[in-house]
């Protein structure tokens, strides 16, 4: 596996302001007018991620549909995760976090989806981090963690110029492009502005295994989090394990061994 590569530093002009944006508010038509369903990538709890086929230019895209019905039905949680993703998503733009190839649209029924769901088309990754790293033979090499990590390193020092906390760093949300040689940053479903909307994050999301003290405390300083989880996700990439944690999910209660 090649992975030598000079990593480009992104250009300055970072965007500051992400503009909401509403489920109600996006364009209505059905999937399979302008994309032929290749296959299912995956499976996840909010929703299916397909690979899809442009038909007017036989481009693959990566479609994550979620059911409008799921999405009224857990409104509470659900459709503020959705619309924040998408927010971000459509206003970032960075060489190190994934891109909006399509934007999003409400299809009507398909051949793979039965109902109404939301559709966000997105360029279409080779994997996830944590998959590239197992699978991977042997020991990961010195040179592809520095590269690899450096990406991530760049599109978080792009979100946190732009006052966006990530909060749920971790190798699944992690994709990786261009024969492993490439990451970008992706899933921002938890992600918050600090200078307008940070709140407490609520314990029983985003990944046990990569929250960090401030989440266990309840602790709602901005940024520490995503630093915490940068520490497990290089010794992950390095080691192909998590350090041993004692951890239990009740405030107060958290060691790291000596």
């Amino acid at each position: 596996m090649e992975s030598s590569q000079e990593v480009q530093r992104d250009p300055a002009n970072l965007k500051t302001q992400v503009n909401s944006v509403t489920i109600d508010s996006l364009e209505k038509f059905n999937l399979e007018d302008k994309y032929q369903i290749r296959q299912k990538i995956s499976q996840g709890g909010f929703g299916s991620v397909y690979k899809v086929m442009r038909r007017s230019d036989n481009r693959l895209f990566a479609a994550k549909c979620i059911s409008i019905d799921s999405i009224n039905e857990r409104s509470e949680l659900l459709k503020p995760y959705v619309e924040r993703e998408i927010s971000y998503l459509m206003s970032f733009d960075c060489n190190y976090i994934m891109k909006l190839e399509e934007g999003c649209f409400v299809s009507t029924p398909t051949t793979a989806v039965k109902e109404d769901h939301l559709v966000i088309m997105s360029e279409l990754a080779e994997g996830n981090l944590e998959d590239f790293i197992m699978k991977y033979p042997g020991d990961v090499p010195e040179e592809t963690v520095i590269n690899l990590f450096t990406q991530i390193l760049l599109g978080v020092n792009f979100l946190h110029r732009n006052k966006i906390d990530h909060r749920d760093l971790k190798p699944l949300n992690i994709l990786m492009f261009n024969n492993g040689r490439n990451v970008k940053l992706a899933d921002f479903g938890l992600a918050r502005n600090i200078s307008s909307e940070y709140t407490k994050m609520t314990v029983g999301l985003g990944t046990i295994d990569y929250w960090a003290p401030e989440v266990i405390e309840r602790d709602p300083r901005p940024f520490k989090s995503d630093m915490y989880s940068l520490g497990l996700i290089l010794h992950f990439m390095m080691t192909k394990t998590l350090p041993t944690l004692s951890r239990n999910v009740r405030p107060g209660i958290f060691k790291i061994p000596s």
